[in-house]
């Protein structure tokens, strides 16, 4: 029984046992079932059922083979990496960019449609470019690199640039922009393509040749003025004499680029050859003279002008402006004249224009009074000489025959109600030229008369409409209070019982009226207690001012304050009572002994820990500067304070001294501790055990048991955080491979982890991916000793495979020694495959896919794979019959290669 009870209870301890921390790193929360099973820790996979899918990074292709450690080599599963360049050596060095999947996928590294990606570069390939040897513009190609030494033209063909004779580009200056002239899908150079569009080669000028115009060979700054080149033919031309009517040499005014230029038509806007102007030649009207025939009507028509008698021109004084009445319809007539300076409206519509103007056209008044002056003289209803009326006859009468009847805009004074009733002259009694406007000068009886109030006793003002309106009799009377509103006790006396007889200079002021009742009040008493004679402050104007309330906001009268009544604290003092608690409190503060708030310097700002509540007890103080959080949670305030309740300093060392001085494991003065003691420990009773958070340097696996002191040695400040400063000893007797000798880096974390022993031991090899033929060898296979220097061209470790191979002969040919661009790392580098070849001809797609066995179809001379032919694969050998079917084809030859100058994809088309 005993041995069952110790088992239990060994079975009850290890399952308290604090669990272990994850090899997957911490908040890893995948259950251990997906991947493991009861057979150990080692992955199962039988129960293995992650979903790869799920995460940032699919398993596609080759990843899918891949063995998880590869990637996972810590096994935390969130330091994985997602970008290929973080796992995958860039061996384009940055030329291609940092983005693989533009080319490459995870399925493999060979890349099948290189062309494709090309067209969606900075340089598509287009034309002769789609045939090119890429190592044509990739020099650097064997060594995988792939930039350029840049886009433009003349970056690759200078040396064609330079050694064109026809023209010679150099001496001609031309550009070295090589598409302004040729074309850049074209599969030659010759044929070239200038965009003439600053100097359209238009009809006459489109079937020229360059040399015709660029006469002298240079092909930049040719005037592009047609007189450049047209002098002869405008020196030359007598219908008219160019020269001697002194035509300009802008030749392009009358003519256009037609061949011969002729007939020439000059755009006519400036004068526009409308009706009567549209019929005669043009030196009808130039008479020899192109450049200042005048285009005033007068300078042709004067004899027209001197003859016109209906009326006389020169006698009337009638503008020589002659549009101004005359178009241009074939004899000027009818004339008409645009009267908007007098319009001729109603009874000024009928007569002819001398009815008016009597042969004056230039000085006829437009004043109405003018032509009207008798029928303003004759005017008896109202006289208009007598009564002054204004000659601006325009104010009272309109244009229609006779000016009546009469109707002023009386605006200034509009007629409404008890004035609209009058004749014009019942008010202006004679006078239409000063009759006043205010009430007063016509209604100063009706004033003077009034008794109630009696306006000139009571000084009422003579504005009347500040009370009356126009209705008859302008009574009742009515006056807008508005800056005294008559409310509550104010609104029913009458004006008088306010007013009594003042009505301009009474105050609106409270105590103005209320005098005697301020005086009377007693409680309290206003005028001891100083009380204000702004009134409002506590009455409303309910009949009485009573009850009295004032609005208390600057000092809220709330719990242990809102019982007494306002002389409990004023004490007669309305006016400077301070809202300071001390004021009232002051010996309440003075008694106060625990703690004594005198001795202590607790400042007099009561409320600071203290709140309205009858005796302001208990106190309570917000400790939010220093929090009273565990060991500080429990004594009394005088426990840390110690009487000194204003300077109390809330560094730990202040009230730790001895505990930092006294403590030895470690030492913390010898080992320069700071004294920040919150590093380390928190404010549990006694502040241990002690914690420091080592993110600087995490202690992970054998990192993770030993004391602080085993790595510190004592020194807490300085303590170096590179591996090598304690395993040197580890580093120097190292042989395998000899650390020294071999000059490998002391950076000790690039192939080693922490786990005990450092062993063993792994390098990341990304810039070399160990793949296929490279993934078995031991490090020292490829490296013989040296790590530092190992070269990553194939070539280095692969020139005897280069050279010995003869199906093709690599070495005789020449080919390129950047292996990869044919081989993969498959043990043997075979088959080879050269993915590029659908760059210069497609045969990994199109119409050649699965047509052809090995590179010897095509390329029938195995010394030289430059050369090729198609006439041996295709029915082509009748030579009449191929030729009979290219008849008129341009360039055509029937040769092997020739089939690829117009058939570079293999098309028909």
């Amino acid at each position: 029984m005993r041995i069952l009870s110790l088992l239990i209870l060994s079975i009850g301890l290890l399952s308290f046992k604090q669990q272990p921390e994850s090899p997957h790193g911490q908040n890893f929360r995948i259950s251990c079932k997906t991947c493991h099973s009861t057979k150990g820790w080692q992955l199962d996979k039988e129960v293995y059922s992650f979903d790869h899918n799920t995460t940032a990074l699919p398993l596609v292709g080759q990843h899918k083979v891949v063995a998880c450690r590869q990637c996972h080599p810590t096994l935390k599963f969130a330091e994985a990496k997602t970008n290929c360049n973080e796992c995958h050596t860039d061996i384009h060095q940055s030329t291609v960019g940092l983005d693989c999947s533009r080319c490459h996928t995870p399925s493999s590294w060979l890349v099948s449609n290189i062309t494709e990606i090309h067209q969606r570069s900075r340089f598509p390939l287009v034309g002769s470019h789609r045939t090119a040897d890429c190592s044509q513009c990739h020099k650097s190609e064997s060594l995988a690199r792939y930039d350029v030494p840049g886009v433009n033209c003349v970056d690759c063909h200078r040396q064609n640039y330079l050694a064109t004779t026809s023209p010679n580009h150099m001496q001609s200056g031309i550009p070295e922009d090589c598409i302004q002239c040729h074309k850049i899908n074209a599969i030659q150079w010759t044929g070239a393509g200038f965009d003439h569009s600053a100097f359209p080669l238009l009809l006459g000028h489109s079937n020229l040749k360059c040399i015709d115009c660029h006469t002298t060979g240079r092909y930049t700054a040719i005037a592009s003025d047609c007189y450049s080149c047209h002098q002869q033919n405008y020196t030359a031309t007598t219908n008219p004499n160019h020269i001697a009517a002194g035509i300009p040499t802008a030749c392009v005014n009358c003519h256009s680029t037609t061949s011969g230029w002729k007939p020439a038509s000059f755009s006519h806007t400036a004068f526009p050859l409308t009706l009567g102007h549209a019929i005669p030649t043009c030196a009808d009207c130039h008479k020899g003279n192109y450049t200042t025939t005048p285009t005033d009507c007068y300078q042709c028509h004067q004899t027209n002008y001197n003859a016109t008698t209906d009326p006389n021109h020169v006698t009337s004084g009638i503008p020589t402006t002659c549009t101004t009445c005359h178009t241009t319809n074939s004899g000027w007539k009818p004339v008409s004249f645009s009267h908007t300076t007098f319009p001729l409206t109603l009874g000024h519509s009928v007569p002819g224009c001398n009815d008016c103007h009597k042969g004056n056209y230039t000085t006829t008044p437009v004043d109405c009074y003018l032509c009207h002056q008798q029928n303003y003289t004759a005017t008896t209803t109202p006289s208009h000489i007598s009564s002054g009326i204004p000659t601006t006859c325009a104010i009272c009468h309109t244009t229609n025959p006779g000016w009546k009847p009469a109707a002023f805009n009386h605006s200034t004074f509009p007629l409404t109600l008890g004035h609209s009733t009058p004749t014009c002259n019942d008010c202006h009694k004679g006078n239409y030229l000063s009759t006043s406007t205010d009430c007063y000068s016509c209604h100063q009886l009706n004033y003077t008369a009034t008794t109630n109030p009696g306006h000139i006793a009571g000084g009422i003002p003579t504005t009347c409409s500040v009370c009356h309106t126009t209705n008859p009799g302008w009574a009742p009377a009515s006056y807008n209070h508005a800056n005294f509103p008559l409310t509550l006790g104010h609104s029913t006396p009458t004006c008088n019982d306010c007013h009594k007889g003042n009505y301009t200079s009474l105050s609106p002021d409270c105590y103005t009226c209320h005098q005697a009742n301020y005086i009377a009040t007693t409680d309290p008493n206003h005028v001891a207690a100083g009380i204000p004679t702004t009134c409002a402050v506590c009455h409303t104007t309910n009949p009485g001012w009573t009850p009295a309330t004032v609005n208390h906001s600057t000092f809220p009268l709330t719990l242990g304050h809102s019982i007494p009544t306002c002389n409990d604290c004023h004490k007669g003092n309305y006016t400077s009572l301070s809202p300071d608690c001390y004021t009232c409190h002051q010996a309440n503060y003075t008694a106060t002994t625990n703690p004594n708030h005198i001795a202590a310097g607790i400042p007099t700002t009561c409320s600071t820990c203290h709140t309205a509540n009858p005796g302001w007890t208990p106190a309570t103080f917000s400790h939010t500067t220093f929090p009273l959080t565990l060991g500080h949670s429990v004594p009394t305030c005088n426990d840390c304070h110690k009487g000194n309740y204003t300077t109390t300093s809330p560094d730990c060392y202040t009230c730790h001294q001895a505990n930092y001085t006294a403590t030895t494991n470690p030492n913390h003065i010898s080992a320069g501790i700071p004294t920040t003691c919150s590093t380390c420990h928190t404010a549990n009773p006694g502040w241990t055990p002690a914690t420091f958070n080592h993110t600087t340097f995490p202690l992970t696996l054998s990192h993770s048991t030993p004391t602080c002191n085993d790595c510190h040695k004592g020194n807490y400040t300085t303590t170096s955080t590179d591996c090598y400063t304690c395993h040197q000893s580890n580093y120097t007797a190292t042989t395998n491979p000899n650390h020294i000798a071999a000059g490998i880096p002391t950076t000790c974390a690039t192939c080693h982890t922490t786990n005990p022993g450092w062993t063993p031991a792994t390098f990341t090899h990304t810039t070399f991916p160990l793949t296929l033929g490279h993934a078995t060898p031991t490090c020292n296979d490829c490296h013989k000793g040296n790590y530092t220097t190992t070269s990553t061209v194939c070539y280095s470790c692969h020139a005897t495979d280069y050279n010995n191979t003869t199906n093709p002969d690599h070495k005789t040919l020449s080919f390129s020694t950047t292996c990869n661009t044919c081989h993969t790392t498959t043990p043997g580098w075979k088959p080879a495959t050269f993915t590029q070849h659908d760059a210069l001809f497609p045969i990994y797609s199109g119409r050649h896919l699965g047509q052809w066995n090995a590179c010897t179809d095509c390329h029938t001379n195995t010394a030289n794979y430059a050369s090729f032919s198609c006439i041996i694969c295709h029915e082509h050998s009748d030579k009449a019959s191929v030729d009979s079917h290219h008849n008129g084809v341009s360039g055509y030859t029937y040769t092997g290669t020739s089939c690829y100058t117009c058939h570079p994809t293999g098309r028909a088309g």
